[in-house]
């Protein structure tokens, strides 16, 4: 009898055990994302109006993210290129303005503006998950050398003990005690991106709930529009180089 019952209990806990795990699955959200900063405002977004859903994010490039989303690896996606596809829903997520970053006595720091074409041959600290950045960098600064960091603490600790110029917005850094510098706005058009909130027609219910709470009263508009749908007051998930 005792062991009929340990099995009965062990039987329980099996069960128990299944059913937690499927509830915790179903109460989170797999995210697939180019962009650091971009995700950040989709998390503050799903803390607020969704509590106890986790984010699982995953980081990626523009070439995977589509592939990730229309594959149902992911439940929604940010991506800086919109996709023009009828099964998917999309939004403006957020506009991202790259600026350089750099001390007061850099030979550029009094200008009202500058082109990629007068940074190119310099040597610049970046944020190495930056995907929109990494991208101009590749085509606009062929002949510049990069200090690529993957951790922000220390990207921000070298800003601060260098005079080595940085771009403003196009890392996730926090500009709160960065000082003795100065942000100069970035003239080409590359040097401006906006990221899109991306799900199936048919995503599960709690994705499609995240993308109706984005339109509703969540995530910036450029004022653009979205293909689905209309557009949202921004959430300022917190102040960054350059926003």
């Amino acid at each position: 009898m005792a062991e009929f019952a340990r099995a009965i209990l062990a039987d329980r806990r099996q069960m128990l055990d299944a059913v937690s795990d499927l509830t915790s699955r179903k109460r989170a959200l797999k995210v697939a994302s180019v962009s650091p900063k971009a995700l950040l405002k989709l998390t503050l977004l799903v803390a607020k109006r969704f509590p106890g859903v986790a984010v699982d994010s995953v980081s990626c490039t523009d070439d995977d993210v589509m592939r990730m989303v229309l594959s149902r690896d992911v439940d929604l996606a940010i991506t800086a290129e919109r996709p023009n596809l009828p099964t998917v829903r999309v939004r403006p997520i957020m506009d991202e303005h790259m600026m350089l970053f750099v001390p007061t006595t850099h030979p550029l720091a009094t200008r009202s503006q500058v082109s990629f074409d007068e940074l190119d041959g310099e040597t610049f600290l970046i944020d190495k998950t930056s995907s929109h950045g990494n991208g101009v960098f590749k085509r606009h600064l062929p002949e510049s050398s990069f200090l690529a960091l993957e951790d922000r603490d220390v990207l921000r600790e070298l800003i601060n003990a260098s005079d080595i110029p940085t771009f403003a917005n196009s890392e996730p850094v926090v500009d709160e005690g960065l000082e003795g510098r100065v942000r100069v706005p970035i003239s080409d058009a590359d040097a401006h991106a906006t990221y899109y909130l991306v799900c199936l027609d048919e995503a599960p219910v709690l994705a499609r709930q995240v993308m109706d709470a984005a339109e509703q009263d969540g995530l910036e508009d450029d004022g653009a529009g979205t293909q689905s749908s209309g557009g949202a007051d921004a959430v300022a998930a917190r102040s960054s180089l350059g926003g």
